[in-house]
């Protein structure tokens, strides 16, 4: 791991001196010349209509300023919450407001208003609004079923099956996903452990409550809040005062607190917002610990039936749910589904089902809470795992040990494309071994069970995972002329300090100490860059990334800037100790503070007066209003991702229980957390110890009481639904907690449609030199037209709330739009528009061909993506299908206007197009539309297609040095056949059984029986003239070598060796069994009609793809294998660290040596002439006895090989070897 300086040490943190010396101002500490207070008049009833209200007696009252109403707010679509209501639908739900000079006048007000309702029926638990004749919380429906309300009920059977204890499974659902024959793993279980479980409700309970003061100057609105994400909360704030979102300042410095509950702020913030518009004043909402509790949002609760499948060893081989969600009455609630997200990558299932319902209740609404549906997915199912092993008399960490995901595992509900998602990394393993030995696991399991008069000792383990980060966030920072570096962050800071930790990493990548840093926070008119949401645990990956980013913007900067005033190249210098210098040459140098001068006195990009293109809209704003204060580093986080970034914490705990009174007390705790590489040691110890410790608060203590014949809460109080206190966890000792210190591979420093038109001209079509010409035109097509702007169409785009997608892939151009039935026609509109007239502006071009260039100058520092490129160029040779899509520095700078004008025009022609339209549109209304927009489009000649001959398979091996890489990218294969032959169904079954769902036998070697990889897997690329087979991993660097030939041997059995018949029926079930998935969706439909018309393939094969699959004999496997497997013609890829290389390279060089042939090295000048080597390459590439070439040069200065340099890192040595 790195020697950093600043990440993963402790310190003083940014904001402590002010919390602990009470300088630290929340949201009610506010005061503003003015301002009066405001009080809410609460629901006393769970479900109520508003008969009569008559405020004028209150409004009479001295020192009243105004009400505020129902009707002072805009309506809300059902079932969304609008904040005031006349139909209240849980007690405690604000019907009104009223403001006054101050709180006891405004509360002597609201006693004053004379209010009659009407009582509803009303709802408290899902199961009796599914009874036959069970009241509705909501009068519009009890669920929503796709996005309409509806109304489900249960029948006489199901009534039946609950009567008798277990919660049916048979009843009606309004969603469902499945993975693999669940009942297939269920018969085949050596034991079924079939329980009907519970998860209550309860409340957020942050520390601080949802406090707001609002008051409006000049048109814009200010706004004091509590909420958990500073830069993403300005929108919501917009939109609820109903101006843009440069007019609002939210000032949000500290939050107290909120656990999911105030993500993007509150619903309840738009009351004083709207009120002091309405009498012009400053207004003060403090809102009680009581109001809280009712308008606090909570966590939903979960009713499931779980069937588990077992296999003897604690292997499980199916999982069948049955979810029932409280949904509260409002919004969409999704934990009752999203839990078993979380279970099937926490327990891997070898198959699951879930099928569930959100119900409305006339309790307070719900909202994401700490590990929204993972929480419960651990609370209600781990105990489950440790009944089977008890009953299976397996130790409980083997249990999970067993079924716990590693590396890049996959998990959840499969996608558009019958695919699973993954995750980027996964090292539990690590984790729970670095627990078990904190806990003590195997000494403490002697004296589990053991009794000291009444009291008995237990110890207890549980896996719990959840989300772990997000990307494409942005980093902005100033070196200032005082030799100081100011970042700023947009971040939240609701008390896990990850505002300040992630700035660490921009300090760290210039080297620069910590307390010459000064962190902007907490205010937008501070001038913020565009930020993530602070929940999901997203900013410490998210900002890392963006901030690490905007440092290595700065320090490139700082490079340019030495080289530009004392000669030489950028690459030159040296960043360290406050200063840039020239390596080798210490004094030669500019300290920052000279740096920020020259940077502010050249301009343009150096001190933010010219910024990137890709940054947010936000970030821009905020760099142009620092622009000229000193060097500036801003960019996006363009790094490379590689699935979900997910973390996971083994918690140990054992607990005391009295079994004469119940009581329970927790003994100890020991927390063990996959995390990547660790920030802030003390602040992760922390989080570990806080999440364990609310997790004792749901398991003992919390929950909501109502009484049913009322309907009224019974637990209103803080002190009957408290979270735990100092004495309910383990105090006699400090808890434990460690870390794997597994580094997240794809985070630089480790820490985690209507229809969907393809048009015929992909990167395959780029003309000769001119490589990324398809792919830039298709990312210009919704960056102008001839009548509108790139910003006109985001908004028109925003206005009707839909989606709107452009690119290019290999074979095609696309356009997806997304919208909502009732904006049909705009959609094809825009998509006649964007298709036929993009405007190709000139500084769009700029923009767009600058975020190319650096995501080709990012991608070329990521191993898997450099073997891929490489993989390509030496399996296609000179075939536009061996070029990446989006081209190469060289190509890609040397498009022109016209270049993208004449691509344009040459192939976006009517005769080259393919529209699908899938959604609630009659095919006569979609006929005419089209034929309403496009009928005047000019049929053209179109040029001819690239040359459908491609290179026959040829042994060829190419070493890349990579230094600094974690492990070395391995790729094998060759072209094997096109799209559209009809043995491609077949030998896509073949390679499933070879490294793909329902087999993997690469998996089974390198993973299970090697532990050489993390995954495995081989498939065959869909090309219109010829696919490649491509086999891959990724390994440790000393095992590259024995992951190469098991690979290659593998690849030589199956072609070999005829399969086994189970393993056919394996990968034949998955394949047959996702395939309804794939077909679900409305975009998935359309994707899978174009791929067969675009490839030229039976329509009436689509539907008949299942039937296809299990056509397939053990025979026909043999004779494709046989046919386009060529293991002696394999094309072979490494790209690692130089150790790896040089093993590989040397073993080569002495067995053929040994085999009596001819090894030979060609050294060359590190300035040679491209002409030379690509002369060289010539001839040993026409010379017949050479069987392989491997190359390591450097990526030139200036532009770089045509033929290799492009595929190459910077970092290699220049040797060729023959």
């Amino acid at each position: 791991m790195p020697d950093y300086k600043l990440i993963g040490k402790n310190y003083t943190t940014t904001d402590l001196r002010a919390k602990v010396t009470g300088r630290a101002k929340y949201a009610e500490d506010f005061r503003a010349d003015g301002m009066v207070f405001l009080k809410l008049l609460l629901s006393p009833m769970p479900h109520a209509r508003v008969r009569r209200l008559d405020a004028s007696a209150a409004l009479a009252m001295p020192g009243v300023e105004g009400i505020l109403t129902a009707d002072d707010l805009p309506t809300v679509e059902a079932p969304g919450e609008a904040g005031l209501t006349n139909e209240p639908l849980y007690e405690g739900e604000p019907v009104l407001a009223i403001a006054a000079v101050d709180e006891q006048t405004a509360s002597e007000a609201i006693e004053a208003i004379q209010i009659d309702y009407e009582a509803l029926p009303f709802c408290l638990d899902p199961l009796d609004s599914l009874r036959p004749g069970g009241p509705n919380a909501r009068l519009d429906g009890n669920t929503m079923v796709g996005r309409e309300l509806a109304t489900i009920k249960w029948t006489e059977t199901e009534l039946a099956e609950l009567a008798a204890g277990r919660l049916p499974m048979s009843g009606e659902f309004a969603a469902e996903w499945a993975v693999g024959d669940v009942d297939a793993g269920l018969a085949a279980a050596d034991l079924v452990v079939d329980e009907s479980i519970y998860h209550q409700s309860l409340g957020h309970q942050p520390l601080e409550t949802r406090s707001c003061m609002a008051y409006w100057e000049n048109g814009k609105v200010y706004v004091y809040g509590s909420t958990q994400s500073t830069a993403r909360t300005v929108g919501a704030v917009a939109r609820w005062a109903g101006v843009e979102p440069e007019n609002v300042v939210l000032v949000a410095e500290f939050c107290g607190g909120g656990f999911g509950s105030k993500g993007a702020g509150s619903t309840c913030m738009r009351f004083p917002i709207v009120m002091s518009k309405k009498i012009g004043k400053p207004v003060m909402m403090r809102v009680s610990r009581r109001e809280e509790n009712f308008i606090g949002r909570a966590r939903p609760a979960v009713q499931a039936r779980a069937k588990i499948g077992f296999r003897s060893d604690g292997r499980i081989l199916a999982m069948d749910l049955f979810t029932i969600g409280d949904g509260g009455p409002y919004g969409r609630s999704g934990d009752h589904m999203s839990m078993a997200n979380i279970a099937s990558l926490a327990y891997q299932p070898e198959s699951i089902r879930v099928r569930g319902i959100g119900v409305y209740t006339n309790t307070p609404p719900r909202a994401a809470q700490r590990a929204p549906g993972g929480e419960q997915a651990v609370t209600m199912l781990a105990p489950l795992l440790d009944r089977a092993a008890r009953q299976l008399g397996i130790d409980r960490t083997e249990i999970i040990r067993i079924n716990a995901p590693s590396g890049q595992a996959t998990f959840g509900a499969p996608g558009r494309d019958g695919q699973q998602g993954n995750a980027s990394s996964a090292f539990v393993h690590e984790a729970l071994d670095k627990g078990m030995a904190a806990f003590n696991w195997s000494e403490r399991l002697t004296r589990s069970g053991q009794r000291n008069g009444s009291k008995a000792t237990g110890i207890g383990v549980a896996l719990s995972t959840f989300s772990a980060g997000s990307s494409g966030m942005d980093g902005l920072m100033v070196i200032r002329p005082d030799g100081r570096l100011q970042i700023q962050t947009g971040v939240g800071n609701l008390g896990t300090e990850s505002f300040s930790d992630c700035s660490r990493a921009g300090a760290e990548a210039l080297d620069m100490p910590w307390e010459k840093v000064e962190l902007v926070w907490g205010a937008t008119d501070r001038n913020l860059p565009w930020s993530a949401m602070s929940v999901g645990s997203q900013t410490t990956h998210a900002h890392t990334r963006a901030n690490w980013a905007a440092g290595l913007d700065a320090k490139r900067k700082l490079q340019e800037l030495a080289a530009l005033d004392l000669g030489g190249t950028p690459d030159d210098y040296d960043v360290a100790d406050e200063r840039v210098f020239k390596r080798g040459a210490p004094s030669q140098g500019l300290s920052f503070a000279q740096a920020a001068e020259r940077a502010i006195a050249r301009g343009g990009r150096f001190d933010g007066h010219e910024l990137p293109d890709d940054i947010n809209g936000m970030t821009a704003t905020s760099a142009t209003a620092l622009a000229g204060r000193g060097l500036m580093g801003v960019a996006k986080d363009t790094f490379a991702t590689g699935g979900r970034v997910m973390g996971f914490v083994v918690g140990f705990a054992e607990v005391e229980v009295d079994i004469e009174t119940g009581v329970i007390r927790m003994v100890d705790y020991v927390g063990s957390a996959d995390c990547g590489t660790v920030v802030h040691p003390r602040l992760l110890g922390s989080q570990i110890h806080s999440g364990g410790i609310q997790g004792f608060g749901i398991a003992l203590s919390q929950k909501w009481v109502f009484d049913r014949r009322w309907g009224l809460s019974v637990a209103k109080r803080f002190y009957n639904n408290r979270p735990p206190g100092i004495l309910d966890v383990p105090h006699e000792r400090p808890m434990g907690w460690t870390a794997a210190e597994e580094p997240d591979p794809f985070n630089p420093l480790g820490a985690k449609g209507i229809g969907e038109p393809a048009i015929g001209a992909g990167a395959a079509s780029d003309p000769i030199g001119k490589k990324g010409v398809a792919a830039l035109a298709g990312q210009l097509l919704d960056q102008g037209t001839a009548t509108r702007t790139a910003t006109e169409i985001a908004e028109a785009i925003d206005y009707v709330g839909g989606a709107l997608g452009v690119g290019a892939g290999t074979d095609l151009s696309f356009v997806n739009v997304l919208v909502m039935r009732d904006s049909f026609d705009f959609a094809v509109d825009l998509l006649a528009e964007i298709t036929r007239t993009p405007s190709f502006e000139l500084a769009e071009i700029e923009r767009q061909r600058q975020q190319v260039l650096s995501g080709i100058q990012v991608s070329l520092d990521d191993p898997a993506y450099l073997a891929g490129v490489v993989f390509g160029r030496l399996v296609y040779g000179e075939h536009p299908y061996g070029m990446p899509h989006n081209g190469t520095r060289q190509s890609v700078l040397s498009i022109s206007q016209e270049d993208l004008q004449d691509f344009h025009m040459a192939h976006y022609a009517p005769n080259n197009a393919l529209v699908a339209i899938v959604g609630d549109v009659a095919a006569e209304e979609a006929f005419a539309s089209v034929e309403r927009v496009f009928s005047d489009w000019e049929r053209r000649p179109l040029p001819p297609s690239p040359s459908t001959e491609l290179p026959a398979p040829r042994r060829r091996v190419v070493v890349v040095d990579k230094p600094g890489s974690v492990q070395t990218a391995i790729r094998v294969g060759h072209v094997a056949l096109p799209r559209n032959s009809p043995d491609h169904l077949a030998f896509d079954v073949a390679l499933k059984i070879l490294g793909g769902e329902g087999g993997n036998r690469l998996g089974n070697v390198l993973r299970t029986e090697r532990s050489l990889t993390y995954a495995a897997s081989a498939d065959v690329a869909s090309r219109r003239f010829g696919g490649d087979f491509m086999a891959k991993t990724d390994t440790r660097s000393d095992a590259t070598a024995e992951a190469l030939q098991l690979m290659v041997a593998e690849v030589s059995r199956l072609r070999r060796e005829r399969v086994g018949r189970r393993e056919l029926e394996n990968a034949q079930a998955y394949l047959s069994g996702t395939f309804p998935l794939t077909i679900e969706a409305p975009n998935a439909i359309a994707a899978q009609v174009l791929e067969s018309l675009l490839y030229g393939l039976d329509l009436d094969d689509l539907p008949r793809y299942p039937e296809r699959i299990n056509a397939v004999t053990v025979d026909d496997i043999q004779r494709v294998s046989r046919e386009y497997l060529q293991p002696q013609r394999l094309s072979v890829v490494l790209v690692g660290e130089d150790p790896a290389s040089q093993v590989y390279v040397g073993s080569k060089g002495k067995a053929t040596e040994a085999a009596g042939m001819t090894s030979i090295e060609h050294r060359l000048p590190a300035d040679v002439p491209e002409s030379d080597l690509l002369k060289l390459i010539a001839e040993m590439n026409a010379d017949p006895v050479v069987n392989g070439i491997l190359v390591q040069l450097p990526l030139p200065l200036a532009e770089g090989t045509k033929a290799a340099s492009d595929e190459i890192s910077d970092r290699t040595r220049n040797k060729i070897r023959k």
